[in-house]
């Protein structure tokens, strides 16, 4: 790979002294990550800088204006409550040398950078309640915290992110355009899919009744998306913040709940897919505990709802994207987006099935 666009993005933010060094860092979905060194006379501090995936964020600098709004609200927030480690518990935007919280190079790339959050990880696959509990409790703290983010709601990064119909529509689209030749092995994904859309039509009913208030949420909150520190196991922040919008809390719970109670991989197709109830319990009393007080009683008697959903959202989206030649969704092998829609498909039926001990999950929460 070649650095020298990274390094060169990395000398036009104001971090601590000269940058040492510029290696790569994970393996996103969507954005090109480097962990960068820069040398204070004090001793080295690390950031993490981002090259932008513009084909999937069509307007970067409203994305990066939104998120250094996000992170500088929880900074707030953190600073009222009195965190000693504010800096662990919320991202940290560095800012461009023109002030700006992204930089524009000569190509007409975004990039940003944050301060690197040391001694912690994030987890693909959630091997415990008691991670579980930890990651759910983050992403509860981080509805709370932003519930009263001043201003308007932030704009959705990608139009249409959370358009569940839309998405319907996109995946009947490109199977029949079936433009990478692909359709005739996704028959029965697609008649299943195709069978469990009564999930967006239950979301759709209890938003025209009332009972599911918009709110300003992650909107990606898989379990990945939470930093744990390295040796308490402590849950420490949110990241990934591309997706915070306005959106209903079944979204992030619906996310926990479909990366945290089972162990299976993501793009594992043919492994057994057992919902753990260990895990869910973990999941929905640490959320409850944390952001119980927030939600109205229709939101309460619709999480069990939240898992299916957003499962089935994941299965349309990797569809779609595989028969539309993997577009979005980087993948590391042919079919990995298949095998990745397959592996939620499992998943959804076991979730479906475990609506109802879902619901007494809830209710014994709430009683609490």
């Amino acid at each position: 790979m070649n650095f020298s666009p990274a390094v060169a993005a990395a000398r036009h933010f104001r971090m601590a002294g000269d940058v040492a060094t510029v290696q790569p860092l994970g393996a996103g979905h969507i954005h090109d990550s480097f962990l960068v060194t820069a040398g204070p006379e004090t001793g080295p501090v690390r950031y993490v800088l981002q090259r932008v995936n513009s084909a999937v964020l069509p307007d970067p600098a409203t994305v990066a204006e939104t998120v250094a709004r996000v992170a500088a609200h929880q900074h707030r927030v953190l600073a009222r409550a009195g965190c000693a480690d504010a800096h662990r518990r919320a991202l940290t935007v560095v800012e461009a040398d023109d002030g700006r919280p992204f930089h524009l190079d000569a190509e007409g790339r975004h990039w940003r950078a944050f301060l690197h959050i040391g001694g912690a990880r994030s987890h693909r696959r959630v091997e415990s309640p008691a991670l579980a509990a930890e990651v759910a409790r983050v992403a509860a703290r981080f509805l709370v915290e932003v519930a009263e983010l001043p201003g308007r709601p932030p704009p959705e990064a990608i139009p249409g992110f959370r358009d569940f119909r839309a998405r319907q529509a996109m995946l009947e689209e490109v199977a029949a355009a079936d433009a990478r030749g692909r359709r005739a092995e996704c028959g029965a994904e697609l008649d299943a899919l195709r069978s469990l859309g009564f999930l967006v039509d239950e979301l759709e009913r209890a938003r025209e009744a009332g009972l599911l208030p918009e709110r300003v949420v992650h909107n990606d909150a898989k379990a990945d998306n939470v930093l744990v520190d390295e040796v308490t196991g402590e849950g420490l922040c949110m990241v990934d913040l591309d997706t915070v919008a306005s959106g209903t809390v079944l979204f992030d719970v619906g996310d926990l709940v479909r990366s945290a109670t089972t162990t299976v991989a993501e793009d594992d197709a043919d492994a057994p897919t057992v919902v753990r109830r260990d895990h869910l319990q973990a999941v929905v009393s640490a959320y409850l505990t944390t952001a119980g007080p927030l939600l109205g009683p229709g939101e309460r008697a619709l999480l069990p709802l939240a898992g299916p959903l957003m499962t089935y959202e994941a299965a349309l989206r990797f569809l779609a994207d595989h028969l539309a030649g993997d577009a979005y969704f980087r993948v590391a092998r042919p079919g990995q987006n298949l095998d990745r829609a397959r592996a939620q498909l499992r998943l959804l039926h076991a979730l479906v099935d475990a609506r109802e001990a879902t619901a007494e999950l809830v209710a014994g929460a709430s009683a609490e």
